[in-house]
């Protein structure tokens, strides 16, 4: 666990959300330590309620949710969130620490 820890603070490792998508974040590591445990939570409520698993695009909008919800207190943060949609299409996604959003 502790190596793992290290590796990402020295950005070498990104969190896996699914076997086809991946949350990486560059900014404050505190920052980006509670939003990740945040992301965790989220998107485990979302595959309880809806029975399955979760797509980039969709966790994309979760992820611009949370940190529009603490606009006048930002996190300092920029996550980009990249994965296959319907195992054909490719989807990047990135975001400002104002939840600005950047998709390419």
């Amino acid at each position: 666990m502790r190596a793992r820890e290290e590796k990402r603070r020295e950005g070498g490792e990104g969190s896996l959300l699914s076997n086809q998508s991946q949350l990486g974040m560059t900014g404050l590591v505190t920052d980006m330590q509670t939003l990740e445990s945040k992301f965790n939570f989220r998107m485990k409520l979302y595959e309880l309620r809806e029975e399955r698993k979760i797509k980039a695009s969709t966790f994309a909008n979760l992820v611009s949710g949370v940190l529009y919800e603490s606009r006048f207190g930002p996190w300092f943060v920029e996550p980009i969130v990249c994965g296959l949609e319907d195992k054909v299409r490719l989807f990047l996604f990135s975001l400002h620490h104002h939840s600005l959003k950047r998709l390419f």
